[in-house]
């Protein structure tokens, strides 16, 4: 089980669908994945490249630690980084997936109703507050008292 640490950073590998890589460094793994997937920045490798799955990632302890490590991935040339890939996730699948799906994530698409789906009762009790415009919400202004 992972200590709580304040400080403590994760390096992770992203890729693209003809396996492009990206290493990055972040304190909050979740909220980078999302930034990437969002395609953040004009002109940033990430956006340019439609860098989106995450294939690899580790849990360090303070930042000088993660940041040697983010550097000596960095320095690996590309068969040893897939080696290093390939020793926990040989398949490439997406590690984020379902970190992001529903119902503990964002909805992959917001369900859409048809009218036959919904029952008569609820259609009109919709249409009828639909229509009807209630007369009591009308802004009033609140007097003032002279002193």
């Amino acid at each position: 089980m992972q200590s709580i640490c304040m400080r403590c950073l994760y390096v992770y590998i992203m890729c693209n669908s003809s396996r492009t890589l990206y290493v990055g460094v972040t304190n909050n793994l979740k909220r980078r994945i999302l930034e990437h997937r969002a395609g953040r920045g004009e002109g940033t490798f990430t956006s340019r490249y439609r860098i989106r799955r995450l294939v690899y990632y580790e849990y360090l302890g303070p930042p000088i630690v993660a940041i040697a490590r983010e550097k000596q991935i960095k320095r690996l040339d590309r068969a040893k980084r897939v080696a290093l890939i390939a020793s926990t996730n040989p398949a490439w699948n997406d590690l984020a997936e379902a970190w992001f799906r529903f119902p503990f994530g964002a909805p992959d698409r917001v369900p859409q109703y048809s009218k036959q789906s919904i029952p008569r009762s609820l259609q009109s009790l919709a249409t009828k507050l639909r229509d009807h415009e209630p007369k009591y919400l009308i802004p009033h202004r609140r007097s003032r008292s002279k002193r």
